[in-house]
C-alpha cells in the first residue's frame, strides 16, 4: 500500500457509521497510508453521509489529506 500516491475508500453505511471491517483495515494500514491524499465514496439508506463523515474524521486523525 505504501507505493501508491493516494487512496480511494469505498464504504457502506452501517448503523450510522463505517463497518468494523473498514475501520480495522484502516487501523491495520496506518503506518503505510499516513499523510497521503484520500477520497471517500460511501453509500447507504441516507446516502452514506454518516459513514463518510465518520471515515473522514478517522482519516483526518491519521493525518491523511
Amino acid at each position: 500500500m505504501a507505493q501508491f500516491a493516494a487512496y480511494i475508500f469505498v464504504t457502506p453505511e452501517y448503523n450510522f457509521g463505517i463497518p468494523a471491517s473498514t475501520k480495522n483495515a484502516v487501523d491495520y494500514l496506518y503506518n503505510e497510508i499516513t499523510t497521503k491524499p484520500a477520497m471517500i465514496v460511501s453509500y447507504g439508506v441516507q446516502g452514506g453521509t454518516m459513514s463518510s463523515d465518520s471515515l473522514k474524521t478517522t482519516l483526518e486523525g491519521m493525518k491523511l489529506r
